[in-house]
């Protein structure tokens, strides 16, 4: 099975995750983890239902089973993304979902009703199709923030060939953005300077979707995490697409700072020194209300999170600077 295949499985088919203990050792260990009132929270029993933006899923999925293994009485549902239409605090509201994963800013959440824990962080890029008659011109130069403004915010650029004189296509431009209910369109606005609202171009419910219509167009431009534009095994682009640099300065060509994409090692350096733009790196968050029944267990599966750092590195996500809620 292809490497696609398996994220597509990860991304749009519910996983239920449970198991059994795997040693007497591990049994062992969880039974050193305490409740509020003393009790082992191995004997506990309990089902948490998690949903939400797709560049979470995998990370989730997996910790999710380290979870179970060493309490094998709980059991936690990842489902497809119900918030396409609908925002998050309706669907923890209405209790469809226990658990929201988001990329949204957690001061969107500061009430006295939800708790918001940022448990990774990762970046936005934008991506073209491998084969966009326009590439070797933007291998060369880039492409400016005010392109980008005038794509994605203005909508005044309509072809390939309006970005930059040595582009010699006739070919339109299509532009992907992502679900306004999303981080990621959040985090697209802020960069360009725009509301939300604003944002122009054929709105796709999820990152990956915008990583699967890119990959199928000659002439789309879109916007993904970095966990989908980058095969994270090589640590290269993934075939068929190229992560188009960012010409911070507008000078028309890339200076060796902004040459950050070649590989993913590199550009996760570039994150953690500060040398990317700031606006596209962004926070994952799980996010619950206060007063779900649920709450105790919920806490438990974030502390045991922090716990596991090594699966969110290991899986090509950045650990935040400090533990942040």
């Amino acid at each position: 099975m292809s490497s696609f295949k398996i994220l597509l499985l990860f991304l749009f088919t519910t996983a239920i995750v449970s198991c059994d203990m795997k040693s007497s050792d591990e049994g062992a260990k969880a039974t050193q983890r305490l409740d509020k009132s003393g009790k082992p929270i191995f004997d506990k029993t309990g089902e948490l239902n998690i949903a939400g933006e797709d560049v979470m899923h995998s990370l989730i999925t997996e910790i999710s089973k380290d979870f179970v293994e060493f309490f094998p009485n709980t059991a936690i549902q990842i489902m497809p993304n119900p918030l396409f239409n609908t925002s998050i605090t309706e669907k923890l509201n209405d209790k469809s979902i226990d658990v929201a994963m988001t990329s949204i800013p957690a001061s969107k959440f500061n009430n006295q009703e939800f708790v918001c824990v940022t448990i990774a962080r990762d970046a936005l890029v934008f991506i073209i199709n491998f084969n966009n008659n326009a590439l070797q011109t933007l291998v060369r130069r880039g492409i400016s923030h005010k392109t980008l403004q005038e794509i994605f915010k203005e909508k005044s650029i309509f072809s390939w060939a309006q970005i930059h004189p040595d582009i010699k296509t006739n070919a339109p431009l299509k532009a992907y953005i992502p679900n306004k209910n999303t981080g990621a369109a959040y985090h697209l606005a802020k960069f360009i300077g725009a509301d939300v609202s604003q944002l122009k171009g054929s709105e796709i419910n999820s990152e990956f979707e915008i990583f699967q219509n890119v990959i199928n167009s000659p002439i789309a431009i879109g916007l993904t995490s970095y966990i989908f534009a980058y095969n994270m095994h090589s640590k290269t682009r993934h075939s068929g697409i190229y992560v188009v640099p960012i010409d911070f300065d507008n000078s028309i060509s890339l200076s060796d700072e902004e040459l950050l994409y070649d590989d993913l090692d590199m550009l996760i350096m570039a994150i953690k020194g500060h040398l990317f733009p700031k606006k596209l790196v962004r926070n994952l968050s799980l996010v619950y209300r206060k007063d779900n029944e649920d709450v105790e267990l919920i806490e438990f599966f974030i502390e045991h999170i922090f716990e596991r750092q090594d699966i969110i590195t290991g899986m090509n996500f950045i650990i935040p600077p400090k533990k942040q809620s």
